[in-house]
Parts: C-alpha cells; structure tokens; sequence
C-alpha cells in the first residue's frame, strides 16, 4: 500500500469518527429538544396569556408617566405659590410691625374713652328716665318756667301791711302744696311805690312751722308826690329746690308806718328729677 492510500484511509477513519460523535450529539440534541418542545410550548402558552397583563403593565405604565408629569407640574405650582406665600407673609410681618403701634395707640385710646363712654352711658340712663317723667308730666308744666298751678291760673297772693313800722305780717300761703319737685327761680313784687324801704321773706312747711328759705329788701321811689305802682323783679342766682308736697309761703314788712298792698308772685320751673 502506498503511501498516498494509506494516508487517505486515515483520513477516512478519522472522519468516519467525528460522524460517529455527529451523530451522537445530533441524537443528544434531538433528545433535547425533544424535552425542551413541551416546556417551550408551556411558555409560548404563558406569553399568550401574560400578553394581555403585560399590555395592561405598559398602558398603566403610560398612565402613570402621565400621572407623575402632572405632579411634577403641580409639585413647580406649588414651590412657585409657596414663594409667592412667603412673600406675602413677609409683607404682612412688615405691615403688622406698622400697625403694632397703631394699634397700641387705639388701646390706650380707648382706655382713655372707656370711663367717659360709661358716663356717657350712665347719663343716658339717667335721661331716658327722666324723659319718661318729662313725657308723663302736663305739657304746660313740664321743664319750662311756670307758675305752680294746676288749673293754669298764676299763683299770687296778696299781703297787706299793718300801721306797726318795721313789723312782719303773718305767713301768707303762696302754694299750698307744690305739684311736683320744683325750683324756685324769681320772685316778683308788685306794690305802690312810697318812699319807703320794705323787705319780704319766703318759707316752706306748715302752718306755724314756717322755715324762712329767702329773704329779700329794696327801697322804693315815690314818682312825685303821689305814689306809683312798681314791680320788682328778685332772680335768684342759685335757685331753691322745693320738693313734691312743700307748703310755700310769704310775710311782708315795711319801715312804713301805714298799711299797703303787696302782690307777690314766684317764677318755679319743674324739676326733672325724680
């Protein structure tokens, strides 16, 4: 055998050889796939079950990128409205520490206003008490001057003098009982004027217990030889409170030394207290 054959059939044996191992693998892998088809075809089956879910996964996915761009969009709202807001507070701080005093000065005010508010609201009580008594009361009586007198008619009594010089009369009742709380604000005189010094006196209470309250004298005139008649005017600068009841009465004396007539009258304006 030569040479060239001989190197041939080796080369034939070896790959009759490697065939052999070929095969044995291509049976190995035959078996093998043959094991492997049911799990492939499992997940084949899995996937098209899974497809649905994994559809759902990426639309949900969508979604949520979606979602997560609108509170990102909402999240730069809010940093912006929150710098916006501490802004705000800090111009708010800045007006509070304006007004701190404003306001501190108003509280003093109205510490300062308080008490004359309460007066103002205790006066007012008063008053409105006082306008009901005022609004009950007859309307020609009721805080105006007037003669106390309950028919209209002014209350005046004439006195008449004795001869005695210098000598009083008795006690002559101007008013019998005062109508309501009442000021005693003039008195008037009427008489003939004689040249004559004369003095008259006021008191309140009853008969035979009169208390002098006012006393007045003047001198009178005469116009000539003949007498004339005269009226005198006495304001009082602090008028005399008679109460609700009082008697009031009058007497009269003269240095004359002959009888005269004097005609006295008051001027009372109502009190408005009760």
């Amino acid at each position: 055998m030569s040479g060239i054959a001989a190197a041939n059939l080796g080369i034939t044996v070896g790959v009759q050889s490697d065939v052999v191992i070929i095969q044995s693998d291509v049976k190995a892998i035959n078996s093998d796939i043959k094991v492997l088809d049911p799990i492939i075809d499992t997940i084949k089956s899995d996937i098209i079950v899974d497809q649905p879910k994994i559809t759902t996964i990426r639309s949900d996915l969508i979604v949520s990128q979606s979602d997560i761009k609108t509170l990102q969009s909402d999240l730069t709202k809010t940093r912006s409205d929150m710098l916006i807001t501490h802004s705000d507070v800090k111009a708010i701080n800045s007006d509070v520490k304006v007004l701190d005093p404003i306001i501190d000065t108003i509280k003093s005010d109205l510490i300062v206003v308080q008490p004359k508010i309460t007066a103002i609201l205790s006066d007012t009580v008063v008053l409105t008490a006082r306008t009901t008594v005022v609004s009950t009361a007859s309307a020609t009586t009721a805080g105006v001057i007037i003669q106390d007198t309950t028919t209209g008619t002014p209350t005046y009594i004439n006195i008449t003098t004795g001869a005695v010089a210098n000598t009083f009369t008795a006690w002559n009742t101007l008013d019998a009982s005062a109508s309501a709380n009442s000021w005693i604000s003039h008195i008037t005189v009427n008489s003939l004027g004689h040249a004559y010094a004369n003095c008259i006196e006021i008191a309140t209470g009853a008969a035979a217990s009169e208390v002098s309250i006012i006393r007045f004298s003047w001198s009178a005139a005469s116009g000539g030889s003949a007498p004339h008649t005269e009226t005198v005017i006495f304001p009082l600068p602090i008028p005399i409170k008679v109460a609700s009841g009082t008697r009031i009465a009058a007497r009269v004396s003269s240095e004359a030394a002959y009888t005269q007539v004097f005609t006295i009258s008051l001027s009372m304006y109502q009190s408005l207290e009760t």
